[in-house]
């Protein structure tokens, strides 16, 4: 088992996927990038730390019926949720699902960072 911190990035565009793994990396986090949800439970460890970083809309497979497979599979990670629009009742919904932030499309480094650094934080609590 990898000990280090991971962020898991699931989203079905591979310039997007790889434009945050750049960002990410750049900023010292270890990252691994999916193209759908079904390519990450294939591999993830349940006892890896980290956090999730997801678009809302993947094909295959929704957000919900990932985190129903993630509550199923006993895993609790912190995710942060990605969207191309910016539609407020997907927002509230998401982060009434224990969601650490919800941001737009084109993602701000910054804000990326930010938010990736507080989930973290989040996951470090569980653990200790």
């Amino acid at each position: 088992m990898n000990t280090q911190p991971t962020v898991f990035i699931i989203d079905d565009d591979h310039d997007v996927r790889g434009g945050m793994a750049l960002q990410l990396g750049a900023y010292g986090f270890t990252v691994e990038s999916f193209a759908s949800c079904k390519d990450f439970l294939a591999i993830f460890d349940p006892q890896a730390t980290g956090c999730l970083v997801l678009d809302v809309c993947m094909p295959n497979m929704t957000d919900p019926e990932l985190q129903a497979e993630l509550l199923r599979r006993d895993i609790s990670i912190p995710i942060i949720f990605l969207s191309g629009y910016e539609d407020i009742s997907v927002a509230v919904k998401v982060i009434k699902a224990w969601a650490v932030d919800f941001l737009t499309k084109p993602v701000n480094g910054q804000n990326l960072r930010d938010s990736v650094r507080t989930a973290m934080a989040i996951n470090q609590q569980r653990y200790w």
